[in-house]
């Protein structure tokens, strides 16, 4: 029988770990594997209790470890070392799996023509959340139209399964380097495509992902794509100021246009797409600051949860 583990990384998030928990033991199992939950808490200086509550009241059998470094590349990298597995399966601690979730995954890994599976994250908002902001996309992880092979440019640790042969103890784990700001996922999948793994799409495995409300603003959601745009530029860095001014150039260009397009045409269908191009803005910006060694940004700033 093949073994998979399903790697939940928390921090101050007891409620939505519950939710969670409680989300996975209702999932519909499939045959010929066995199934193992492993919770790593990566905030010592958190309520233990409540994450003790949150664990013991799931109807499920859980392993828990504690990271004591504040650092999410550390705590998944702690929950793959605490024991092999055929295929290692993550979703987030503010996330839920539809009830086919891991069925969906676990079928398409046994199909053989994937290392890695991606599955689209649905986001759902507070209720005062503007309806163009929502309509926009900016809260769903939706992947391509389609099910087959991916760029490891939509690589994440949310509804995700990777096979042992890309992971751990293969040689690859998940970057420190990336661990504060965001971005060691994507990471991770870049280095793993580039040793050959092979990244697929599967509709079938979806999740939902609960918005913070402190999260379902302009303001917030700008500052995200900046921080995306950061980390892609510590990825991507140009050898010379010249090659990181015309990277800076192109993008803020092309997401100019877009806003303009979108200004244009906002009262026949609203201001989506000119957000879109702002957005795009956003991260060519913080694309140019990230080129520049030793700038970084926090996503993970020592508050009641993550961003």
């Amino acid at each position: 029988m093949k073994s998979a583990a399903i790697c939940i990384a928390t921090y101050r998030r007891p409620e939505g770990l519950a939710r969670l928990l409680n989300a996975l033991a209702a999932l519909e199992m499939p045959d010929g594997w066995r199934i193992e939950t492993r919770v790593v808490d990566n905030d010592p200086d958190g309520d233990a209790l409540a994450f003790r509550q949150a664990v013991h009241q799931a109807d499920l059998l859980v392993r828990t470890a504690s990271e004591p470094r504040r650092n999410i590349a550390h705590a998944r990298n702690t929950a793959i070392a605490m024991g092999p597995a055929d295929a290692f399966l993550f979703i987030d601690d503010d996330e839920v799996p539809s009830a086919g979730w891991l069925r969906a995954l676990l079928e398409r890994f046994d199909a053989g023509d994937a290392d890695a599976i991606i599955g689209p994250v649905i986001g759902r908002v507070p209720t005062h959340t503007p309806r163009w902001l929502v309509r926009s996309g900016a809260f769903d992880k939706p992947g391509p139209n389609h099910d087959g092979p991916v760029t490891w440019r939509i690589g994440r640790t949310s509804s995700t399964l990777v096979g042992s042969a890309f992971i751990g103890r293969a040689g690859l784990w998940f970057d420190p380097a990336y661990g504060t700001s965001g971005g060691s996922d994507t990471d991770f999948f870049r280095r793993a495509h580039e040793r050959g793994a092979r990244l697929v799409h599967e509709r079938r495995a979806f999740a939902y992902e609960d918005i913070e409300p402190d999260r379902c603003t302009l303001q917030a959601v700008l500052r995200r794509r900046y921080r995306a745009g950061v980390v892609f530029g510590r990825m991507n860095r140009a050898p010379s100021q010249f090659g990181r001014v015309m990277g800076l150039i192109k993008r803020v260009t092309l997401g100019v246009t877009e806003a303009l397009s979108g200004v244009a045409a906002a009262p026949l269908i609203g201001p989506r797409l000119a957000f879109r191009g702002i957005c795009r803005c956003a991260v060519g910006i913080g694309a140019f600051r990230g080129f520049n060694v030793g700038y970084t940004v926090e996503r993970y700033p020592e508050r009641k949860s993550a961003a």
